[in-house]
């Protein structure tokens, strides 16, 4: 098996300096074993391990991924992380240990498509790596599914997966505020209804991410006003 500390310097090289745009430009599967323009498929090559073989694989879908992101800019954003208090780790150690965690190159296209939003300042890092777990941890026709939709709001019968996932999060706001009201006798116990599912942060940053359609995103940082008067309402 290759060196992981060879990997790690060469991997790291390959996304500050390579011009991945002319090298990525006609790679296949099929020609992964005649590529030598990048040093780190020459370096996994050599081994013959299967398992560096589908690494490899899915490090190539990677930086195919990101190839269309100038090198300069990798290298500026990848800098002011590793300069930056708030992160003690190599970018590209990182961005290794991610990617083999993956179980399919689908996942990897995904990862890298997050990372670019990283590079064109869409999302910051710390979101990007919350991303990043996300889709490596979560059922592939799962994650699809929820990206492809653009409802904040589910019944908790209809959000099972969403749940599980972390996507979606137990909202108990409208119960409460029902259950209130039928404290008051303004309603009937049966009007109480049960809890919902809403989108998580990290769901609306992803679907902020791949699906052009979604408009929540910005909807994060603004208080949900009936839970505020729940919360802030006068004691009698």
């Amino acid at each position: 098996m290759a060196n992981k500390s060879d990997v790690t310097t060469v991997f790291e090289d390959t996304i500050l300096n390579s011009d991945l745009s002319s090298v990525m430009a006609n790679i296949s599967e099929s020609i992964i074993d005649s590529m030598t323009d990048l040093p780190i498929v020459s370096l996994i090559r050599t081994t013959g391990d299967i398992r560096d073989y589908l690494f490899l694989k899915k490090i190539l879908s990677f930086l195919n991924g990101i190839k269309d992101i100038k090198s300069s800019t990798r290298k500026r954003m990848i800098a002011k992380i590793e300069k930056s208090e708030d992160y003690r780790h190599k970018v590209g150690e990182k961005l290794l240990y991610i990617i083999d965690r993956c179980d399919d190159n689908e996942k990897v296209s995904y990862l890298a498509t997050a990372f670019c939003a990283f590079l064109k300042k869409k999302i910051k890092y710390g979101q990007f790596l919350i991303c990043a777990d996300m889709i490596q941890k979560t059922y592939i026709d799962v994650l699809k599914y929820f990206l492809d939709a653009t409802e904040d709001w589910l019944m908790v019968e209809d959000a099972q997966e969403e749940l599980a996932a972390g996507l979606f999060y137990l909202d108990m706001t409208t119960t409460l505020w029902n259950y209130r009201k039928f404290i008051m006798d303004e309603i009937d116990e049966n009007e109480i209804g049960d809890p919902g599912a809403r989108i998580s942060d990290v769901g609306r940053t992803l679907r902020y991410i791949f699906n052009p359609y979604y408009e929540g995103y910005h909807k994060m940082d603004m208080p949900d006003p009936m839970l505020n008067m729940l919360l802030n309402r006068p004691n009698h």
